[in-house]
């Protein structure tokens, strides 16, 4: 008789030779196969006759002999680890995984799915996994580790100035003005707070803001959640003097 202790049945055992009894002093030999992914761990308490942890057992018989193998599924841990490419500190996502056990039975499917934060990218998977794709399946016959690497998401702001027509030298033409980017950074992370200030030239005026940022707002804050291509538009100033 097999006691599995696991999903099926753990293996077989055989008996040589087979008889329906046998003489006092008949030499029999036990055989017991795991199925793989499976441990055979002994002859169960209830066996009579036989004991051990041999797979291979011969008795001489003496009495009747009640051999029950005790076999167990090979567990397995699944190990996660998370590498954030970007701000010290910051965290880029996280890795779900389902079933959500602490280990997986031999020949079991898990599936890990890398969850990513706003304003981060995911890298790919390595160790005993590999791709990028966020959601993959990885069946259970050892020990694993893997790996999800996640990168902090860099943006841009590009400012274009624009100014009146005209003759070159006429007044805010070669030179309307400026605007100035604060904080004054090389790339930018999501939700940072950006505040752009026109600054025009004499004799100028600022007008407007247009491409991803509109309005006439000065000076114009926005956060940041993609690249920013913007113009600042400035004309000659008409305010009459006084």
């Amino acid at each position: 008789m097999v006691h599995g202790c696991g999903v099926g049945t753990g293996g077989t055992i055989t008996v040589e030779p087979v008889q329906p009894t046998y003489l006092y002093g008949e030499e029999v030999t036990i055989t017991v196969t795991p199925e793989t992914g499976w441990t055979f761990t002994g002859w169960a308490e209830s066996s009579t006759g036989i004991s051990g942890t041999d797979l291979v057992t011969t008795l001489t018989m003496s009495q009747d002999v009640v051999a029950i193998a005790r076999l167990v599924q090979n567990q397995y841990d699944l190990d996660i680890n998370l590498v954030h490419n970007g701000e010290p500190g910051a965290i880029g996502g996280s890795v779900s995984k389902t079933p959500n056990q602490d280990a997986f039975g031999h020949g079991q499917v898990v599936t890990v799915t890398a969850e990513v934060a706003q304003g981060w990218l995911f890298s790919g998977w390595a160790g005993d996994l590999t791709g990028d794709d966020a959601t993959q399946s990885l069946t259970m016959t050892a020990d694993k580790i893997i790996t999800a690497t996640f990168t902090q998401e860099q943006y841009n702001v590009t400012v274009t100035i624009d100014g009146p027509s005209g003759a070159p030298g006429s007044p805010c033409v070669t030179n309307p003005g400026q605007v100035v980017i604060t904080p004054n950074k090389s790339y930018f992370l999501y939700n940072d707070i950006v505040t752009l200030t026109p600054v025009a030239a004499s004799g100028c005026e600022f007008v407007l803001w247009s491409g991803d940022l509109n309005g006439t707002d000065e000076p114009a804050l926005f956060a940041i959640d993609k690249d920013y291509n913007i113009t600042a538009h400035f004309a000659v100033d008409t305010t009459p003097i006084e």
